[in-house]
C-alpha cells in the first residue's frame, strides 16, 4: 500500500507544480483540452478522486458496491455532467485547488488506514467494471493526474502565457 501513497503523493505533486503561478485568468480562461481550463481539469480530478473514495470505501466497510451515474462506455459524458456540476458551483480557483488537495488527501487517508493487503483485492469500481484497487488507483489516479500535468505544462508552454 505505501507504494500506491507514495504513487499518489507524488502525482499530485507534479500536478500542483504544472500549475504553480498561473493567475486566475488563466486557471480559467483558455482550453489546455477541448472544453476544458485548468480549473475544470482540477475539478474533474477531484471528482475521479471522490468516485475512487466512494468506491475504497463501500468495499472496506463491506456494504454494496458504490455506482457512480456513469457506465463504462459513457465516460465522456459523466466527465462532461461532472464539470458542468463543478462550474455551476461557481468556485474561486482557490477553492478549487483546495478541493482538488482534500480530496486526494480524504482518499490517501483511507489508504493509509486500510490492510495493506487490501491493495491486490478485486472490488466493483464505480462504473461496475471490476478490478483490483491498486488498478483503480494506478489508472484512474496517479496515470491520470499524470496525463493532465503533462496537457497543462504543454498548455502553458504554447498557449497559457497569452491568456
Amino acid at each position: 500500500m505505501d507504494d500506491l501513497l507514495t504513487g499518489l503523493s507524488r502525482a499530485r505533486a507534479t500536478l500542483t507544480a504544472s500549475i504553480d503561478g498561473l493567475t486566475d485568468r488563466q486557471m480559467t480562461s483558455g482550453e489546455v483540452i477541448p472544453g476544458y481550463t485548468v480549473q475544470d481539469l482540477l475539478g474533474h480530478l477531484a471528482a475521479w478522486d471522490h468516485e475512487i473514495l466512494a468506491a475504497v470505501e463501500a468495499y472496506l466497510n463491506g456494504g454494496p458496491p458504490y455506482r457512480a451515474d456513469m457506465a463504462t462506455a459513457d465516460v465522456d459524458a459523466w466527465n462532461v455532467r461532472a464539470r458542468d456540476r463543478r462550474r455551476d458551483m461557481a468556485m474561486a480557483p482557490l477553492q478549487t485547488r483546495l478541493v482538488c488537495l482534500m480530496t486526494r488527501g480524504e482518499l490517501g487517508s483511507v489508504l493509509a488506514a486500510a490492510p495493506p493487503e487490501i491493495a491486490d483485492h478485486v472490488l466493483d469500481y464505480p462504473w461496475g467494471e471490476r478490478g483490483t484497487l491498486r488498478a483503480l488507483v494506478e489508472r484512474y489516479a496517479i496515470e491520470h493526474d499524470l496525463a493532465h500535468a503533462a496537457q497543462i505544462r504543454a498548455w502553458r508552454d504554447h498557449e497559457g502565457g497569452n491568456v
